[in-house]
């Protein structure tokens, strides 16, 4: 993630960021139990590129809003069964594809007393058209296989969309002593604008099990708190512990995506000397396992386990 912020007037401030909103990516032994009915590797990310303008309407109350120009990449790779099919060795299908959408951002900050800070954020839902192509090796020759499979081909075009999800976020932010802050958050994130995932391969159709992965997620909440507490004028400690529920229903869940309702607590340190800033942190994941009983796909039933570790560091500088 890359910040930039420069003022334009007194009370006008125009700033940049490149930052990663979302991200996942998931690998499992290529020739694993569900190699047949999951892809063994999936991997989607998106960029934001995110301009905006910042304005201090008086000493108490500042607005902002921008643009949100996203990018976004998608692959899957799953073993193919011509095996199954033919006797012929197994292959693999993939498919690569990006594509870009719009969206925008405002807030609003409240100064409430001198010690006493509050902020209301929105950032609204972002459609991606995701084009590229759909592969498939080892194809038998065409004459081995059935109607309609022998009208596929090694290669074609493929097509997909997704809409990201709106999201509102306010937070609540107090001065308890000149050493210690405090501060609590709450944020709601539309999820259920993810009913489905198209799937379209044009003549390559037949080679997918399904148009479509039904995914009917739901709208979450997180809830977070955290506190710093300065040891002297460079140094900084950080400690903070956020739940997150998950959007994910067990029908729809896939391996590829397993997650389930989760605390996460994190602890860091900030270092501050003249116009340098440089930040650190660690948070790990608290995970009780998830059950899965009534997925769509009887194949998917079962008991999931998760770990997560997560590392972060940053440096700033004035100019």
């Amino acid at each position: 993630n890359v910040f930039a912020t420069i003022p334009v007037s007194e009370n006008l401030v125009a700033g940049i960021s490149l930052t990663t909103p979302f991200g996942r990516s998931t690998t499992f032994d290529k020739d694993g139990a569900l190699r047949y009915t999951s892809a063994y590797y999936t991997e989607l990310y998106a960029v934001n590129l995110n301009p905006n303008l910042a304005y201090k309407i008086n000493d108490r109350v500042s607005v902002a809003a921008g643009v949100d120009l996203l990018y976004s990449e998608l692959t899957l790779k799953q073993v193919f069964p011509w095996s199954l099919l033919t006797g012929t060795p197994d292959g693999e299908s993939k498919i690569d594809a990006d594509g870009t959408g719009l969206g925008y951002n405002a807030a609003i900050t409240w100064n409430i007393t001198d010690k006493q800070k509050a902020a209301l954020t929105y950032r609204s839902s972002t459609k991606v058209d995701y084009d590229g192509d759909f592969k498939v090796s080892q194809k038998p020759p065409s004459a081995a296989l059935p109607f309609p499979l022998s009208l596929a081909s090694d290669r074609s075009s493929f097509s997909t969309e997704i809409e990201f999800p709106a999201v509102v976020a306010a937070g609540y932010g107090i001065e308890i002593t000149d050493r210690l802050r405090l501060e609590v958050n709450i944020e709601w994130i539309q999820h259920s604008l993810f009913d489905e995932l198209p799937l379209d391969a044009e003549n390559n159709q037949v080679l997918l099990p399904q148009s479509t992965i039904e995914a009917d997620w739901d709208d979450n909440w997180t809830y977070g708190i955290g506190a710093d507490y300065a040891l002297n004028e460079n140094w900084v400690l950080r400690g903070g512990f956020i739940y997150l529920e998950t959007p994910i229903p067990s029908q729809t869940m896939l391996p590829t995506i397993a997650e389930e309702d989760q605390g996460v607590i994190s602890v860091g340190f900030g270092y501050r000397k003249g116009d340098h800033r440089f930040d650190a942190a660690y948070a790990y994941g608290l995970f009780d396992g998830r059950e899965v009983r009534n997925n769509d796909n009887p194949a998917f039933n079962g008991d999931y386990d998760f770990e997560a570790h997560l590392i972060g560091v940053s440096y700033g500088r004035a100019l």
